[in-house]
């Protein structure tokens, strides 16, 4: 797979892969659907691709979710939704960016 364009909007995710010359286009999707995607990265730093996705569900709140199958399935973490400590007062409507870790960690964003 050459390039890799993904989509993110409030009804899903779609995403779109050339492996030529960036004119033709395969749009695959939609992924997560009817759920807002306001964010998604690819990190390349593992044996295969993962497409990480910032997710508002509208009842359980924002998260991030991934794909190591480039949208064939996705997987969250055991502990739901994004929160801030109790203590803080604050809370988080969406993810709006997200970024791998260029540390060297791996697994972090």
């Amino acid at each position: 797979m050459a390039d890799l364009l993904a989509i993110g909007t409030r009804k899903g995710l779609w995403l779109a892969r050339s492996d030529d010359d960036r004119r033709t286009w395969t749009l695959d999707g939609p992924h997560l659907l009817s759920q807002e995607v306001a964010a998604v990265a690819v990190d390349t730093r593992g044996p295969v691709p993962r497409v990480l996705a910032g997710v508002q569900y509208g009842h359980w709140g924002p998260t991030v979710t991934w794909s190591d199958d480039l949208g064939g399935t996705w997987t969250e973490t055991d502990d739901g939704a994004i929160r801030f400590p109790a203590d803080t007062g604050a809370a988080l409507a969406r993810v709006w960016q997200i970024r791998p870790d260029t540390a060297g960690r791996p697994g972090v964003v």
